[in-house]
């Protein structure tokens, strides 16, 4: 093949071939495989080559008459390597990608650099990342290509929230983990010793809240960070803040110490092995400590915590705040119940039956309750921390919140009634109330600012100062009114949504037959078995859903 029908361009950046030296007597047919060879032969057969366009052109060759007046057409042409940055969305990774070059130059720091500054990346640029793609991109053959991240953002690290951390033992764990004998078993009358504090011990630290770390984004965009929340921190009965250390709480006397959700109350006690005939009935201002049992028809009545290492036993118990029951809670089968435990906190204990419980806080059992009647604002709960045991079987359930069991009723249809999100009327009837009293203030108001407006159409001077200072100071007030019935409405609305979504009666391996099932006001009544269950209010009635 004549080699002035293939040449190379003065600076050997492109290969033009010349149609108008194309002879067919001394070419004959010209392949890609004799291009190719031309192109060895000139040391340029790396260079890039649009093969289809080529093999388009030398498929007009033989043909063309119109050769002679054709100008050269590229064939071959030399090209640097690329590269390419591409930003994430969230513009906290950048990534470079090279692609090999035909015969040109290879990708070097300033032509990455560049890239970088085109796609506005100026924060996070990792040197390693980029010496080692550059070095990654010189071992490129033609055409091929190679990715990396080479920019990294920062993300913004919120703040901790802050944390109450007790230095005591919480007094109801530790009734409700007895003491282990050195042969690995537990004595379930032995509650060890009993916790006391003495005047000037520490009770609870606060670790604060922390601001947090802002980040930035590759493109320099600051992100902000969220400053961890708060947490109420108070001294409560019976401590004090420390002088020394305004995060620590100290023990202002000696007692007991109950941990509650912001502080701790320190109670005066009194320690009893049992209550019997012999003691008397008991009523203390403090926190009372029963190692033992409390017997059948004693009374106990105490302002703070009564914890009972025993049972309590067709007893009436009274406690200003939390009812912990190392055993169980028993009283007789007969026409009224003849056991009752009354808690303005919360109840605590192994198991309860034929017994009345009735509680402000929640009502936690592990083992079962039988034939029971209980009432709380909370919620029941009576589940083993395993999960496997906590049977709810006959009497009657009546809770503001939710109902969580193992098992619902029994095999033998056992009538068993469970109500539960009671709470629902309360907040209904509320919440009509308040849209009631919203009406009241608006037509309040209506009338104000019409009497405002005729007083405004009157000269200037013939309002009565009075009335005008009367009108504005009344619809300050009718403003704030509504602001706070707005609120109240949203907040409202608010707990209705939230408890509708949480107050369900769950039973996480078996409800049985005969039991009914009331969720805000709404009855089910179960007629079969069903395996895990959760009986919820859906806005107009009460479902069941497996789970």
């Amino acid at each position: 093949m004549a080699q002035q029908l293939v040449i190379l361009s003065h600076d050997e950046s492109q290969v033009f071939l010349q149609p108008a030296a194309y002879n067919r007597e001394q070419h004959g047919l010209i392949t890609l495989e004799d291009v190719y060879s031309l192109l060895s032969a000139y040391r340029v057969r790396d260079y890039y080559v649009s093969e289809t366009q080529l093999a388009d052109l030398l498929a007009t060759l033989p043909d063309d008459v119109d050769n002679l007046n054709r100008s050269p057409v590229v064939i071959a042409e030399r090209r640097d390597a690329k590269v390419s940055v591409r930003v994430d969305e969230d513009a906290m990774t950048a990534y470079a990608t090279i692609v090999g070059g035909y015969g040109g130059d290879a990708i070097n720091l300033a032509k990455l650099s560049k890239a970088l500054s085109e796609a506005s990346v100026t924060v996070g640029i990792s040197q390693n990342h980029i010496d080692d793609l550059i070095e990654r991109g010189k071992r490129l053959k033609a055409g091929e290509t190679v990715s990396d991240a080479i920019a990294f953002g920062s993300p913004a690290e919120n703040g901790k929230d802050a944390k109450l951390v007790a230095l005591v033992q919480d007094c109801e764990q530790r009734v409700l983990r007895p003491r282990e004998r050195g042969d690995g078993t537990v004595d379930m009358r032995d509650l060890g010793d009993v916790i006391m504090v003495q005047e000037g011990t520490p009770v609870l630290r606060k670790h604060p809240a922390t601001k947090g770390k802002d980040g930035i984004t590759i493109k320099g965009r600051v992100l902000k960070a969220n400053a961890g929340k708060d947490r109420n921190f108070k001294a409560g009965k019976g401590t004090v803040i420390s002088d020394s250390d305004p995060m620590v709480l100290l023990a202002e006397r000696s007692g007991i110490p109950h941990l509650k959700d912001n502080s701790v109350e320190i109670d005066e006690a009194l320690c009893l092995k049992s209550v019997t005939v012999a003691t008397g009935h008991i009523v203390f201002d403090g926190s009372v400590v029963v190692n033992g049992d409390i017997a059948q028809g004693m009374r106990v009545k105490a302002t703070g915590t009564v914890t009972v290492g025993g049972f309590i036993e067709s007893a009436r118990v009274e406690a200003g705040e939390d009812v912990v029951v190392a055993n169980g809670i028993i009283g007789r089968k007969s026409d009224e119940l003849n056991c009752h435990v009354i808690a303005k906190g919360k109840i605590s204990s192994k198991f309860a039956q034929y017994a009345n419980l009735d509680a402000v806080g929640d009502i936690n059992l592990q083992l079962h309750a039988l034939h029971c009647e209980i009432r709380s604002e909370a919620n029941l709960h009576v589940v083993d921390p395993t999960k496997r045991k906590g049977t709810l079987n006959g009497g009657f359930v009546k809770v503001g919140g939710a109902v969580e069991v193992v098992n619902l009723g029994a095999a033998a249809s056992t009538p068993t009634e469970v109500c539960a999100f009671e709470n629902f009327e309360r907040l209904r009837t509320q919440r009509t109330h308040l849209i009631k009293e919203q009406k009241s203030q608006l037509d309040t108001l209506q009338r104000v600012l019409g009497a405002a407006k005729k007083m405004a159409a009157l000269p200037v001077s013939k309002r009565p100062k009075a009335t005008v200072v009367k009108l504005k100071q009344a619809k300050s007030v009718l403003s704030k009114q509504l602001k706070r019935l707005r609120d109240a409405i949203e907040e409202c609305d608010a707990q209705l949504t939230s408890q509708a979504r949480s107050s369900t009666v769950t039973a996480m391996n078996r409800v049985y037959s005969g039991v009914q099932c009331t969720v805000a006001g709404e009855a089910l009544n179960i007629i079969e078995e069903h395996g895990p269950s959760k009986v919820r209010f859906n806005g107009k009635s009460a479902e069941m859903q497996p789970i």
